[in-house]
């Protein structure tokens, strides 16, 4: 996003939106972007090896465990092992949609084990029983030595949804907790270059596909449910 804000880039993919400190830095240059192009969407992901038995956990009592030390993963997670969180580093998507989505914009009262990589956090993951890695579905999609962890839920009405296999029929629906969008952000309203990268990537038929092919879901495209009896 520097590179955005600066003028080095003239288009970004990115599956965050602007970070406080970059907020208050184009309000304070009076710096305005045109709405970005959505051109896809993700969900954040909380998984542990396949060899975990562990497969459903509750957002709201993952969010308390990370914003109350005194907490223990017996008494709050409901789960008789210690999990060792692990993360790709603070400058990553991935670090500033947990952070949003479960800190809620706060500060994390846990350790966490923080790596380079999404590719780190992964091959971590598989040689610990008790790492429970942080990232999106698309980095773990069809990825068999993995398993994402269901999340129940309370949703803005106070409604309990209860924990939906991972899937991007459930994306669509809303009936995940922590959906991401992947955006391309433009420095300009020039029809140049970088536009219409940003046009294809988020209306061209092919890459749509492609992407609801992958297992995540198209931001341009309509979706026909049929829900079983």
């Amino acid at each position: 996003m520097a590179l955005l804000l600066n003028g080095k880039a003239e288009i970004v993919l990115q599956g965050r939106g602007f970070l406080q400190d970059e907020d208050s830095l184009m309000k304070e240059y009076n710096v305005k972007l045109q709405e970005p192009w959505e051109f896809a969407k993700d969900i954040l992901v909380f998984y542990t090896n396949i060899d975990n038995p562990t497969d459903t956990l509750n957002a709201r009592d993952i969010e308390e465990y990370f914003a109350n030390p005194k907490l223990t993963a017996k008494n709050s997670l409901k789960i008789n092992w210690n999990p060792e969180f692990v993360i790709p580093n603070p400058n990553s998507s991935v670090y500033a949609n947990f952070r949003h989505f479960v800190l809620k914009d706060g500060k994390t009262q846990r350790k966490l084990k923080v790596l380079q990589t999404f590719d780190s956090v992964k091959n971590y993951v598989v040689k610990n029983k008790n790492a429970v890695g942080i990232g999106y579905y698309g980095q773990i999609v069809g990825d068999l030595r993995f398993r994402p962890i269901m999340l129940g839920y309370y949703d803005s009405t106070g409604q309990h949804i209860t924990p939906k296999t991972i899937h991007q029929s459930y994306i669509v629906q809303e009936l995940y907790p922590y959906i991401v969008s992947y955006r391309a952000y433009l420095f300009s309203e020039r029809k140049n270059v970088a536009f219409w990268c940003a046009t294809f990537f988020a209306r061209e038929a092919s890459v749509q596909t492609f992407i609801k092919n992958y297992g995540l879901v198209p931001g341009y495209a309509k979706f026909v449910l049929i829900k079983e009896d």
